[in-house]
């Protein structure tokens, strides 16, 4: 079986960049009981905390979730501060939104998003959707592990 993480890899981290309690604790417990998933993930409630914690961290995350309607800068706005930065811009980042507006997916893609993925209903969907996350980006593609 392919490890996720192992339990040393805690450059591996991943920000999750979401306001709601609800939805960040039912992805993260998900997260957590997957048997070959070790990385420790970070959350940040708005824009500002993200860029403090990417600004002050000792490594950078592997991978950024992000959703789109925050409070204060809307997640698009990260999205365009990021990846318009040279040193950060290799950082992958999946839009994990409840919107289905194309325009929204559009513009994401447009301004340098890896994904976009819809916000699932249910338990079960979440499971499904954040397994199929999870074996894409950490079993499937090679994620930049720059460390600072």
């Amino acid at each position: 079986m392919i490890k996720v993480c192992s339990e040393s890899d805690v450059f591996r981290t991943v920000l999750f960049i979401e306001d709601i309690d609800d939805d960040f604790e039912s992805a993260h417990d998900v997260l957590n009981s997957f048997d070959d998933f070790h990385c420790p993930v970070v959350r940040a409630e708005n824009c500002s905390e993200a860029l403090g914690y990417l600004d002050n961290a000792d490594s950078e995350p592997c991978l950024i979730l992000l959703d789109l309607n925050l409070p204060g800068k809307h997640g698009s706005e990260f999205l365009k501060k990021l990846k318009n930065d040279c040193s950060r811009r290799h950082i992958p980042i999946v839009i994990f939104s409840c919107s289905d507006e194309m325009s929204d997916v559009n513009a994401c893609y447009a301004n340098g998003a890896n994904s976009f993925v819809r916000k699932p209903g249910t338990l079960e969907e979440l499971d499904s959707v954040l397994r199929s996350l999870k074996k894409f980006w950490f079993q499937t593609s090679t994620v930049p592990h720059l460390i600072k």
